[in-house]
This record gives C-alpha cells, structure tokens and sequence, in this order.
C-alpha cells in the first residue's frame, strides 16, 4: 500500500504545484519563450534600428520608455495608455506630458535600473538604439520582458520607425493618419525642391554650441544626421556636411570663406515648456556677434535664426522641415505655413494636451 500511495501523493503535489505557477508559465510562453501564442494576429516580428529581431507573441500592454523621443511616438501612435513608467527625462517636460511625467520612474534614461523595470511587471522597454547599452537592460532583464530599439529622432529613419511601431504596437490605423500627415508635407517640400540645381541652393552653416571660442565653430556634418539631414532635405547646401566626423569642428575662416547665406544655430533652450524666447532670443544675438560674422552674407542678410530641436528631433521633425523650406525658399513657399502644420501636429497627434502655439511654445527665432 505505501508504495501505491507515495507515488499518488507525489503526483498531487507536482499538480498544486504547476497549477500554482501556470499563470507564470503562461505568461512566459505567450510572450515567445517557446514560440508558443494563441492572441490572433500573433505573433508578429521586425527588425528594429539595432538590428535586432524582435519577435512578440501578445499584445504588449505594460510599456517602458527610456526617453521623451519614445514617448512622443508612442503618444502618436495611440498607445499611451499603455505606457507604466518611464525615466525621470519625462519629469522635465510636464507641459507636453501632462500624464506620462508622472509615471514610475524606472532610472535615467543612460542607466535604466533593471529591478525597477521588474517591479512594474513590463511587457517590453522601448529606448534608444545605442543608450542604454544591453549591459543595462538586455543582459539584465529576463527574455520574457522584450527590449525594442528606435531612435525617433533622426528625420531619415522617423517614418519606418513609426510605421514598424505602429505594426508591433497593434495601432496600424492611428499610424497611418500620422503617416498621411507625413508624407502629404513632405512630398511638397521634396517636390519643389527637386527643381533646384546646386547653384541654386543657399550655402548653409549649422551652429552646434554656443562655447566662448572665437576661432572655431563646432558644427554638424550629414553622418550626424538630424539637422544636417534636415537641412539638405530643405533644399540647403550644409558647409560641412561631407566631414568624417559627426560632430566636427572648423575654423572660422572657412566659415569666412564660404561665406554662407544662411546660419541656423541648433537649441534646446525652446520648446513646449517655455513661452518666453529668451534663451533662443540669447543664442541669436551670440551667433550675430561672433568676430567677423558681420560681414558675412547671412548677417547682412538677416538670414540667421535658432530652431528648437522639439521641432528637428522628433517624431514633429517635417515641422523643422517646413521652417528651413520656408527660409529657405521664401517665394517658392509662400503658401507653406510652419506654425500651421505644427498646431495641426499637437492637435491630431498629442491628444493629451491643448495648446494654441501662437501663444505657448518657443520653437524659432526670430519668429
């Protein structure tokens, strides 16, 4: 008898036990440990920008986002109310993120704290495709919690990052208003640029800092992306944009001596959160006073500005777009209206938040 009832015994209790983890098991599986997954539509699987194979076996419904890029997207997108924490880069925008600032905090957005992550019980972390690095979160977090790489701030790759966002998040119908949006703008601003010879094209310096140095100029090149990749598509000839380096710096006589027609210094003194230009309204008057740059062309001409990098780096980028176009082709963009095109943004893409931008926001200036 006893050796019929010990194995009995056993059994039972390798059932409650199993039965008191299925719900874990499950969890695990469906999220594709095994492949396994009974969600239609799933599973579903792309490439993100470090290319890395992302498969996903049910919706992902408990969202982390390392960064406001991230955020930004996933508002636009429809699924905000999926996101459950965040790192405490969202704190600093409370104006554009009126909810999401109050999420969790799971970190910075460099040094994600992994344990956090686990606490909120995430489906997935969406972050930067180089920061953090996988030593702070992949080989980190167990498989189960998927690890999705995009960048939404480089205007060249926005558009597939949206449209792949949009697939694996399940929101393809809200994607494709804003990719509508998208291309109806962008295409007209390609279209009339495309019947500019180079010759025709304004000479271009990009200001990157706004350091003491008197002698040399740090700047952007086309491998740094961003506003170097904005401006060439705005029709502009970007003094260094064939350097090796990204970043790189150069000598203020060659900025004498190419003599460009436009300067646009890059800031992150604009934005959402600030209604009064000074900061912007600063960093125009130091570029207007750098020796030697009231002889050059763009001086005299009053063709110097600041643009926010909200309105260059972001999911909003064709709303840089549109003000460079309209620097610099004013004639040819005449009926281009930039303001325009960014309220239509905040009013169709950021459903959490009303602001009338002729009155709130510092995005250009002069404006």
């Amino acid at each position: 008898m006893k050796a019929t009832v010990i194995p009995a015994v056993i059994i039972i209790l390798v059932l409650i036990l199993t039965a008191s983890h299925f719900g874990e098991v499950g969890k695990h599986l469906d999220l594709g440990v095994s492949g396994a997954g009974t969600y239609p539509g799933y599973p579903k699987s792309i490439v993100d920008s470090a290319g890395n194979n992302i498969t996903i076996y049910k919706p992902l419904e408990r969202i982390i986002v390392t960064n406001s890029n991230a955020a930004e997207a996933i508002r636009v997108v429809g699924a905000q109310n999926r996101v459950i924490g965040a790192t405490d880069s969202l704190k600093w925008y409370p104006t554009f993120f009126p909810k999401m600032h109050k999420l969790p905090v799971v970190g910075k957005w460099s040094a994600v704290e992994p344990e956090l992550v686990l606490q909120l019980d995430a489906d997935c972390v969406f972050t930067y495709t180089s920061d953090p690095s996988p030593a702070y979160l992949e080989d980190k977090l167990p498989p189960t919690i998927k690890v999705i790489r995009f960048d939404f701030f480089k205007p060249e790759a926005t558009r597939e990052e949206m449209l792949k966002l949009g697939y694996i998040l399940g929101e393809e119908a809200n994607t494709s208003k804003y990719i509508k949006w998208h291309d109806k703008y962008v295409d007209e601003i390609h279209a009339k640029v495309a019947t500019k010879t180079e010759v025709e094209k304004p000479i271009v310096f990009l200001n990157n800092d706004f350091d003491d140095s008197k002698t040399e100029r740090k700047t952007y090149a086309r491998e740094s992306g961003g506003i170097s990749i904005l401006c060439e598509e705005a029709g502009g000839r970007n003094i260094a944009a064939d350097c090796v380096n990204a970043y790189p710096i150069i000598g203020m006589g060659y900025i004498y001596e190419t003599d460009p027609d436009f300067v646009i210094g890059y800031s992150y003194r604009g934005g959402y959160e600030r209604d009064k230009d000074t900061g912007m309204a600063n960093e125009y008057e130091y570029i207007l006073n750098l020796p030697g740059f009231d002889k050059i062309k763009a001086v005299e001409d009053k063709c110097v500005y600041t643009i926010s990098s909200t309105i260059v780096s972001s999911p909003s980028y064709l709303c840089g777009l549109a003000n460079l176009a309209k620097w610099f082709y004013p004639d040819d963009f005449k009926d281009l209206d930039p303001q325009a095109i960014h309220q239509e943004y905040v009013d169709k893409f950021c459903g959490d938040i009303d602001l009338n931008l002729s009155k709130h926001g510092v995005f250009v200036y002069p404006r």
